[in-house]
């Protein structure tokens, strides 16, 4: 629901419950306009009733006129019961009155039960001059009760005090009613109002206003409303566009209150803060730009990513990186780019970074390049966070290392492997053989080692040449190769010396020995096959071997101290095998 609606529905609340309010006082105020005015009609009928009833008596007994069945109707108690009976035939008022008492000589003057607690009442409060009330007569009707009492005054003792002092006719025709003294309650005057005339006229004076009442009510509902539309609702629009601007990125917006209430110092409140964000929107944005500037023109692949791991900002360096164009990073998971044996390392860096919110320090993982090859780049990064310290992602830079990263691979190549077959050399062997040597004494498992040396070596380089000789030595390597498992180790000592050593045999030296002939007669198997050379077929001689033991205090030592296997050219091929136990081995 909108402001303005919540106002005028608020506003119209007020004014109906003030409407309602004002209509329950006014309704009261006339039913006790109508009561009051009831109250003196009743006055005044008591008076004009008492007035005529005093005059009758006096009259009558002034008179003479003796009291007989034709003169008794002249008496105020019996006159006054006919006038109350013949009075609605002149008034539709509905008002009904007579003289009534306990101990009335007319019968029809006889007070009712209403009458009788009237009379009570006046008996406890003599000094009270009337009394009104509600009551409900035998039928159910309401009625207001109007009473005044009836004192005996001293005319009145002429009739109803003592019998003796009465007159002749009145003591002839009544035996009761006598025995009153001075002062003391006769009876009462009871004008009984109908209550529900009472109400018809408070309800009709009521209704006359009821009109004006609403209008009025009406017109300052809209001048109110129009009022605080106008003061309120509008000016809080005026707010509401401002900031609906200053939200969509118009910091230039204003909302230029004038005047000097709260809504004009929220106003101003929105302006100095659409102007502190503009000038750091445009300070900000000036760094942006010097860091853009910057970035795109580093040498390095220049990143943003957020704490998904996605990237939001990228250089252009990502072309040469990666042969990919800045958007296009966008729309890929980083981790479907990098080698699969790198994921690993790649998840758990950003996760622990993640954690710690904190960055990560030279970490090289390969990236897949658009081509298919990867590249090896090398990352370090800072956690980012925002102005209320709130972690935001992570910036960073790599550095494309590939280059780098195939030299030390060909540093490493060149230190440790031969350059012509590609076979561990003296260097590697001895680290190898430390590693067997240690193994094998906490595993109890035989390893051997196999010397081999071909025969005729230098007569074929004599004869068709060096480059005839190394792709002997490269067929040997692969046939060596071909011929022990994966975790062996063929090694090139130089020349035509090479080396098997075979870790892991067996935990008995005997089944490893046997195990070791069985290599030894597969590699003499495949070494007496004749080689492709340049066109020609080059068949070497068998190799032969000599034993030797493992049982030197260090590799070099082990190596040293056994025979070297010198390929000849017996008529039968012979070959002894050299295996030595590991166990009792250990490196110096």
């Amino acid at each position: 629901m909108k402001l303005q609606t919540k106002i005028w529905a608020v506003t119209g609340a007020i004014m109906a419950v003030t409407l309602a309010t004002h209509l329950t006082i006014n309704y009261r105020d006339y039913e006790e306009f109508v009561q009051s005015e009831v109250l003196q009609d009743a006055r005044n009928l008591r008076a004009v009733l008492m007035a005529t009833r005093r005059v009758y008596h006096k009259q009558f007994l002034d008179s003479g006129l003796p009291v007989t069945d034709s003169t008794v109707g002249f008496l105020p108690a019996h006159s006054l019961s006919r006038i109350s009976r013949d009075f609605p035939n002149w008034s539709k008022s509905g008002y009904l009155f007579n003289n009534v008492s306990d101990r009335p000589r007319n019968p029809a003057n006889l007070a009712d039960a209403n009458e009788l607690d009237a009379m009570a009442w006046f008996r406890l409060n003599p000094k009270a001059e009337e009394r009104l009330a509600q009551i409900t007569d035998s039928r159910g009707k309401p009625y207001f009760h109007f009473t005044a009492p009836i004192w005996i005054e001293p005319y009145c003792l002429g009739c109803h005090g003592d019998p003796k002092d009465a007159p002749s006719s009145i003591q002839a025709n009544y035996k009761d009613s006598y025995g009153y003294e001075l002062g003391q309650l006769r009876g009462v005057m009871s004008i009984k109002i109908p209550l529900e005339e009472v109400r018809k006229r408070t309800f009709g004076l009521w209704q006359q206003s009821l009109g004006q009442i609403v209008a009025g009510y009406g017109v300052l509902f809209l001048v109110l409303a129009m009022l605080l539309s106008r003061l309120i609702v509008r000016r809080i629009a005026r707010l509401e566009r401002a900031a609906d601007k200053i939200a969509q990125g118009d910091y230039s917006a204003r909302a230029a209150m004038r005047s000097n209430d709260e809504l004009a110092q929220l106003g101003h409140s929105l302006d100095h803060m659409a102007e502190a964000i503009q000038t750091r929107d445009r300070t900000l944005q000036e760094s942006e730009a010097r860091f853009r500037i910057m970035a795109e023109q580093s040498s390095d692949w220049v990143w943003l990513i957020d704490a998904q791991g996605r990237h939001t900002y990228s250089n252009g360096k990502i072309l040469h990186c990666l042969g990919l164009e800045p958007q296009d990073l966008f729309d890929i998971d980083p981790a479907s780019l990098i080698h699969p044996d790198d994921r690993g390392l790649f998840r758990a860096t950003f996760e622990k970074a993640l954690a710690e919110q904190t960055g990560w320090h030279n970490v090289v993982l390969r990236w897949r390049h658009r081509d298919g090859s990867y590249r090896h780049l090398e990352s370090s990064s800072t956690a980012v966070f925002d102005e209320s310290g709130e972690f935001q992602g992570f910036q960073g830079a790599d550095w494309d290392i590939t280059e780098r990263k195939e030299a030390e691979d060909q540093i490493v190549q060149l230190a440790f492997y031969d350059a012509l077959t590609g076979l561990p050399n003296r260097r590697l062997l001895l680290d190898r053989l430390n590693q067997a040597l240690v193994v094998g004494s906490r595993s109890q498992l035989y390893g051997a080692i196999l010397f081999i040396d071909l025969d005729d070596f230098k007569t074929l380089n004599d004869s068709l040449g060096h480059d005839t000789g190394d792709l002997l030595l490269v067929d040997v390597a692969r046939r060596l190769i071909a011929c022990v498992r994966e975790d062996d180790t063929v090694a090139r000592l130089g020349g035509d010396e090479f080396i098997v050593l075979l870790e892991g045999i067996s935990t008995e030296e005997e089944e490893a020995a046997a195990r070791a002939e069985m290599v030894g007669d597969k590699i003499l198997s495949r070494l007496n096959q004749p080689y492709h050379l340049h066109n020609r077929d080059w068949r070497s001689t068998p190799v032969s071997a000599s034993p030797c033991s493992m049982a030197g205090t260090s590799p070099s030592r082990t190596c040293s101290n056994a025979p070297t296997w010198r390929c000849t050219r017996p008529r039968k091929p012979a070959a002894t095998r050299c295996v030595s136990s590991t166990r009792s081995c250990k490196p110096g």
